[in-house]
């Protein structure tokens, strides 16, 4: 959908991440890439979610190093 045309302007935010698997002769490989994009007014709030979903002494949400419990 392309947004109307106003005499406001909004500034946007744009995160992308990719994952690559690589397949061999029974599975095929994957490639995924994902993106979010946000309104810069948004960013602040979104930055302190993200926070709560990453345990203590951990630096960074990352799927790899996440427990299956905490994938689900």
């Amino acid at each position: 959908m392309v947004p109307s045309s106003s005499t406001s302007e909004s500034t946007l935010s744009a995160w992308i991440d990719e994952s690559v698997i690589v397949g061999n002769d029974q599975h095929p490989g994957t490639y995924t890439l994902a993106a979010v994009v946000t309104d810069d007014a948004a960013v602040a709030s979104l930055r302190a979610e993200r926070r709560m979903l990453t345990q203590r002494r951990v630096v960074r949400l990352h799927w790899v190093a996440e427990s299956a419990k905490r994938r689900m």
